[in-house]
């Protein structure tokens, strides 16, 4: 047995490890565990060995395009195997573990900047590709995009109080708009079109003198009422009406072209002056049929008595048709100026007629 001081015994000697330690079997199992887990050196040398080899072989036997297609397999089957691999999944759980670790605000900030920069780089080449026309941005999109482009653009009333509202706000004032005159935009469009016209050659502007402004104005003025009294003359005498034709219908109309009236019947202006002028033309015989009738009686007592029953057969007697006017002879010459209707120069001319 194995005897120690009590001072110089520590309390680990009497643990397993200790023990253990002491018999020496900690020594003989670590050198076996060191034996297990080399690997066999000449089995690996043996096995690159006859790999390459092989490889060795093929490259002198077959094709170049041989040793190729040889090599694409053995990546391609290299790649099979590590899909399956468990332990790169398990490095990549571990990598994702430590990417929802907490970073710091500049590698965020550094994370968020490199984020933009390629959905900017991406939207730019993307933008590149499809244009800026509006049909093909939308061709581009796929159906779910699609509908949530026009969902954003068209909102439900139903659902959006705020849309119905935004919507009739914007009709008032559109009509507002509308309704309103901006006198002053008028003018300042005014204005602009007078320069424009000035600067074209269109409008003649100069300075008037002082001296020339009573001129002008007073040449204005006179101008301004022969236009108002030529406008007064063709009313009084027809001349602003014109006959012109439907061109849909073929049909002919009366056109005013001072105020610009249409109308289909003749104006009343131009039915006074047509009666005036056949009534100048044929000498007023153009008499109501109660004097065609009364030129058939007698002057004396027929006529008389007739003009006693009413007024109207009174005017009717008391005609000017039935009136002669014998003029004496000193009242000169019988000319045509002298000589009307009804005039005569004797009693006997008069009666025979």
């Amino acid at each position: 047995a194995r005897m120690s001081a009590p001072d110089t015994t520590s309390p680990d000697v009497y643990s397993r490890s200790g023990l253990q330690s002491i018999l020496g079997l900690s020594e003989k199992k670590e050198d076996a565990e060191e034996k297990a887990s080399e690997p066999n050196e000449d089995e690996e040398q043996e096995k690159d060995m006859t790999t390459e080899q092989m490889e060795s072989a093929m490259t002198e036997l077959e094709d170049k395009d041989d040793v190729q297609a040889l090599r694409g397999a053995r990546k391609e089957a290299a790649e099979e195997l590590k899909e399956f691999d468990e332990t790169v999944e398990i490095k990549k759980e571990e990598g994702d573990d430590e990417d929802l670790e907490p970073k710091n605000e500049s590698d965020r900030e550094k994370d968020e900047k490199a984020e933009r920069e390629a959905l900017e780089k991406e939207f730019a080449a993307w933008q590149t590709e499809v244009g800026m026309d509006n049909e093909a941005i939308e061709a581009s999109l796929s159906p779910v995009e699609r509908y949530g482009l026009h969902l954003r653009e068209d909102v439900d009333p139903f659902y959006s109080l705020y849309a119905v509202l935004e919507y009739n706000r914007k009709m008032d004032e559109a009509e507002e708009a509308e309704n309103e005159i901006d006198i002053d935009a008028i003018e300042a469009e005014k204005a602009e079109d007078e320069r424009r016209a000035a600067m074209d050659g269109d409008l003649l502007v100069t300075d008037l003198m002082p001296e020339e402004l009573v001129r002008q104005r007073n040449l204005f003025q006179r101008e301004r009422a022969r236009v108002k009294a030529s406008m007064k003359r063709r009313q009084m005498t027809g001349e602003n009406w014109e006959i012109r034709v439907d061109q849909q219908h073929h049909s002919s109309f009366y056109y005013n072209v001072d105020t610009g009236e249409a109308r289909w019947d003749k104006p009343p202006v131009l039915l006074e002056l047509e009666s005036f002028n056949r009534a100048s033309t044929v000498g007023w015989s153009m008499l109501p049929s109660l004097v065609n009738v009364m030129s058939f009686l007698e002057p004396y007592p027929e006529r008389m008595k007739a003009a006693l029953v009413c007024g109207q057969w009174k005017k009717a007697a008391f005609d000017p048709s039935f009136v002669r006017h014998v003029y004496p002879v000193e009242m000169g010459a019988a000319t045509r100026s002298t000589m009307h209707r009804n005039h005569y120069r004797s009693l006997a001319d008069a009666l025979i007629q």
